[in-house]
């Protein structure tokens, strides 16, 4: 199922949805972290339709409602919304007067006078400022306040600082841009009253903008003050806080609190760790701002700004000196050094080669961890710690090893030097991407984070890099696009893969303004990725057949390597298995030419999984052996990576009937996913399931429900008793209780799981194999038989493999033939249950076939 848009999910949350598409979405997002949050959201904004809109009450009854797409406010249609928050809901919205996007601002509870806020609207779509979020029209609908402005294409300045590190030069020349959109909003009589990162917006266009002015109120209409502002916390006035009346310095406080947070990484009051060459002055026109009583504060955002460009001006000034006493420099060594110059590139990129993991980020992650109270978090915590630890002592060392002074060693040259110098500052920007995931974490990062530091590339290869053919672009324009590939990394390693798509998308646009293959394909690759996995397919397909074609002209082998691996994926997803079968050899020869043991072996394991959905199990084995070997050989035997080959393997042994090769894999992979994700990671409930059908359909009832259950308490643990995962653990509890002879436990099992069935997805197939087990366990116990529930069993297994379709026929078949001459219509059914029955030989499928063979004997027919 394609994820959710934001009308979709308002009507599920307002139960306005016809039954089979409720149940659909449902299953969607018990797996969907993403469409969950998004649900979530739309709960708490009071997120059922609009009755208003539809008719069904007063045109001025107040509403809080998510309204749907096509909504007519005034001349604008609502098109989705676009952020909620606690001023009220964003929507995007067409101007039909105008042909034009707009923003479309619902605000969540009326401020006085609805006069005065028409006053306030007047003076903000009159205020002429590059620097402000221009508003266009105020107008009341739905019995709601509608504020529509102008729709910027663009991060908020947090999301900018998020992307990656910043020098103090950079943030403060952006924060200037954004005072004095303030400065001209306080000249004009308004001020802001929540001043913080969220209210700034760094759009596409590099022009910086204040947002928000929800909170503002009239200067002219309060003698130069207002009373009861409210804001954000972390960011109000000490006056704010007291309830007393403040004016601009309040926004001006607020800014400074801003600006230090952005110059430092913390807010006032915490130690700080001030950028590097950050002078003094910028530091006391910070302090100054920053002063408990307003009196003692700048004058006026204008003197503030005033201070800080002279700060900016005069460092400027200094640094124009160093750079000529740099000049000197470096004509003397090489005069005098001879290749040493090439070597002080190194301390030139100091800071962009510090480590990002360090003690502080440390605490931050393990701190985060802890806050989602998974039972999973501290040992996933343990091994992501230590992962990083590693990662910081092999980048470490390929530093020093890149900067020693090796020049008395001629096996060294140092012509590969900025090669190595730029590889080395990725790997720090992809940690530094995915730290600052790791550090924001919630449930579906915490699942995903070993998985995302494991794929982290190593620091040492970088002296290994081939040298580029011909010169590689540089220049703040390729930092940035580097930066936006660590960060869509990074969020999609990190599972969140729908944050991680405008990232991609703005990258994808920054890679074809620079017009350079290599990048431009490299872009097209990560976009096609995050595309895929929100079932964008077509677009993913026709980025990564293109990012193909542009890696041949660049000759970058690794890219296309990774073009085809992603394509593979993508056309399996769809079920395209013949498509994948058919990429095999380039693909495959894309993967050997960089001779990359993760791409192949992800080849490999896509090619078997096709060849076994085309019941191929046998032409797919070996594939899966081959994954398998590579991985143990790179990863070692108890990694996760070789847990999920062996896994593969295990499954396509027991499809082919090899039911003791089939458990081996499994308890190979059970045991690398505990040494690698812990005892209770998600990830091992499935494996604990998969090791539990092995011996189900081994006939070890005993030993098949001691792993069912450790597969339902982790999948409860994990994320709560009512999910899909629990009711399929459940189902095969039945089934392995009643092969242990505990017809009571299984009874009560399969009622469990079909209560859980019908409230969560009640036309899923397995729902059918449960009515089926709770049947099987009535009968064992001398009870009646439900026909009705069998024939309802048969009709939902419809898509189940033809022997489990066979087993309800048989069934439903017996249950049919009351007396000693059966009626045609159950012979009919127990020559369909053996037809079925006889395309596996798993023993507990055989014995079944056995039964049907000598119900059928019975009957007198011949077989």
């Amino acid at each position: 199922m394609v994820c959710l848009d934001a009308d979709t999910a308002a009507a599920y949350a307002a139960h306005a949805l016809e039954e089979n598409e409720a149940r659909a979405i449902d299953e969607h997002i018990d797996i969907c972290s993403w469409c969950r949050e998004l649900v979530s959201m739309v709960a708490r904004t009071d997120g059922s339709m609009s009755t208003a809109a539809s008719g069904q009450a007063d045109e001025g009854e107040p509403t809080q409602a998510v309204l749907p797409r096509g909504t007519r406010i005034g001349p604008f249609v609502l098109d989705a919304p676009l952020d909620a928050g606690g001023m009220g809901v964003v929507y995007a919205a067409h101007d039909e007067r105008l042909d034009r996007r707009v923003a479309l601002k619902c605000l969540r509870e009326r401020r006085g006078d609805p006069r005065q806020l028409m006053r306030e609207a007047k003076l903000m779509a009159q205020l002429a400022s590059p620097n402000v979020v221009p508003i266009y029209d105020l107008i009341e609908a739905h019995g709601q306040v509608f504020i529509a402005m102008e729709l910027v294409v663009g991060r908020s300045l947090r999301q900018w600082m998020k992307a990656g590190p910043r020098d103090w030069r950079t943030v403060t020349g952006l924060f200037l841009e954004a005072g004095a959109g303030l400065a001209a909003a306080h000249a004009a009589g308004i001020i802001h009253g929540d001043v913080k990162p969220a209210n700034i917006l760094v759009g596409e266009d590099g022009r910086v903008r204040v947002t928000d002015f929800g909170l503002a109120s009239l200067v002219t209409e309060h003698a130069g003050m207002a009373e009861g502002v409210r804001g954000t916390p972390a960011y109000l006035a000490p006056e704010q806080w007291r309830g007393t009346p403040c004016d601009a310095r309040g926004d001006q406080y607020a800014f400074c609190v801003s600006l230090y947070e952005a110059l430092t990484g913390t807010l006032p009051g915490s130690p700080p760790a001030w950028m590097p060459g950050l002078p003094r002055s910028v530091r006391r026109a910070l302090a100054k701002g920053l002063q408990a009583d307003p009196a003692l504060r700048h004058p006026s955002m204008e003197a503030l700004l005033l201070a800080l460009r002279a700060a900016r001006s005069r460092r400027w000034r200094w640094g124009m000196a160093t750079a000529a006493g740099v000049v000197v420099s470096v004509g003397l060594a090489y005069a005098v050094g001879g290749r040493r110059v090439e070597v002080e590139q190194c301390a030139v990129a100091a800071a962009e080669l510090a480590s990002p993991w360090n003690a502080t980020e440390k605490a931050r992650l393990r701190s985060a961890f802890e806050l989602t109270r998974l039972p999973y978090a501290g040992e996933t915590a343990d091994r992501v710690v230590t992962k990083l630890d590693r990662w910081r002592t092999d980048f470490e060392d390929a530093r020093r090893r890149a900067c020693a002074m090796s020049w008395f060693r001629p096996e060294t040259p140092l012509e590969g030097l900025p090669g190595q110098l730029s590889c080395l500052k990725d790997r720090a920007r992809e940690v530094r991407a995915l730290i600052s995931q790791l550090r924001d974490a919630d449930t579906t990062v915490v699942q995903n984070s070993v998985a995302a530091v494991e794929q982290l590339a190593r620091a040492g290869r970088c002296a290994e890099a081939e040298p580029r053919q011909g010169a590689a672009p540089e220049g703040p324009a390729v930092d940035a696009l580097r930066e936006q590939f660590a960060m869509t990394r990074a969020l999609m390693e990190s599972g969140r893969f729908r944050a991680a798509l405008p990232i991609s998308t703005e990258l994808m646009r920054g890679a074809d303004a620079l017009g350079d293959a290599t990048f431009i394909a490299a872009a097209k690759v990560a976009l096609g990725n995050n595309q895929a996995v929100l079932a964008d397919y077509a677009a993913a397909t026709s980025n990564l057949l293109d990012a193909i074609r542009l890696a041949d002209v660049a000759q970058e082998e690794r890219v296309r390597a990774q073009a085809w691996v992603s394509l593979a994926q993508t056309e399996f997803w769809q079920g395209h298995y013949e498509k994948v079968l058919f990429m095999k050899g380039p693909a495959m020869g894309a993967c050997e030419r960089v001779g990359d043991a993760w791409l192949r072996s992800e080849l490999l394991l896509f090619l078997g999984g096709s060849l076994c959905q085309l019941g191929k199990a046998g032409e797919a084995q070996p594939l899966f052996e081959e994954a398998v070997r590579l991985r143990t050989q790179v990863y070692g035997e108890t990694d996760r990576r070789t847990s999920f080959a062996l896994s593969s393997l295990g499954n396509a042994l027991a499809m082919q009937g090899d039911l003791a090769g089939g458990i081996e894999a499994h308890r190979k992979a059970l045991v690398a996913a505990q040494v690698s994700l812990g005892a209770n990671h998600p990830s091992l409930g499935t494996l604990h399931g998969n090791l539990g059908s092995d011996y189900l359909y081994g006939l070890q009832g005993e030993l098949a429900v001691a792993e069912l259950e450790k597969s339902k308490a982790i999948a409860e643990a994990a994320n709560g008793p009512r999910q899909l995962k629990v009711a399929l653990a459940q189902t095969s509890l039945g089934f392995a209780l009643l092969e242990s002879n505990a017809p009571e436990r299984a009874l009560e099992a399969f009622e469990q799981a079909a209560e859980l069935w019908r409230g969560l997805s009640p036309k899923h197939p397995v729902h059918g194999q449960c009515l089926l087990g709770k049947n099987q366990a009535a009968l064992a116990l001398g009870m009646r038989v439900s026909q009705a529930e069998l024939e309802h069993a048969l009709e939902l297994g419809q898509v189940l493999p033809g022997y489990e379709r066979g087993r309800i026929q048989l069934a439903l078949g017996k249950a049919l033939a009351s007396g000693k001459k059966a009626p045609p219509a159950a012979v009919k059914l127990v020559k369909a249950a053996r037809e079925g029955l006889m395309t596996s030989t798993l023993p507990l499928v055989q014995r079944d076939l056995g039964r049907a063979e000598a119900w059928l004997r019975a009957q007198g027919v011949a077989l």
